[in-house]
């Protein structure tokens, strides 16, 4: 789902038994143990990821490789780009809006930091089908003011075990 604001996204989630992941989880969800920088480890591969390739709708990026969606492709299209963990579509596609607050980290490790309790923004993280490669990487963030729609920008609700 895309046009959703920060808010409506919580909504949903709220409304499933579900929650916004924070930044951290999202994150590791990507990036595995590892700290990858793909869902799927260290070098991009364009048939793992919805991105601005041959066919964007609005400005070819990779002229050399096309995967036949010039926006948003639908949920697992691209199950060889699943991280990890077996999540699907966390590069490309649509960036995801995040629970936590846009803001610094502690460079103190830390096991899931959680943002600000407040704050003006809030992280849609990954790439989007309109990014370049560079842009798909698991810890790309952005900062983007609750109420911020766009064709480019979902998310996906977690559910934590009992």
């Amino acid at each position: 789902m895309i046009w959703v604001t920060q808010d409506q996204a919580v909504e949903y989630c709220s409304w499933v038994g579900g929650r916004l992941p924070s930044e951290a989880e999202w994150e590791y969800a990507a990036r595995g143990p590892e700290s990858s920088i793909f869902p799927w480890r260290d070098i991009f591969e364009p048939s793992r990821a919805n991105y601005c390739d041959a066919s964007c709708a609005l400005g070819v990026i990779d002229p050399s490789y096309q995967d036949g969606y010039p926006e948003t492709a639908p949920v697992g299209s691209f199950p060889a780009g699943a991280s990890w963990c077996g999540a699907l579509d966390m590069a490309g596609n649509v960036r995801e809006w995040m629970a936590d607050w846009y803001g610094s980290y502690s460079l103190e490790a830390q096991v899931n930091p959680l943002g600000p309790d407040e704050g003006d923004s809030h992280i849609p993280k990954g790439g989007c089908w309109l990014d370049r490669p560079d842009n798909l990487r698991a810890a790309n963030r952005g900062a983007n003011t609750p109420d911020y729609v766009r064709y480019k920008v979902g998310f996906r609700c977690v559910m934590d075990l009992d």
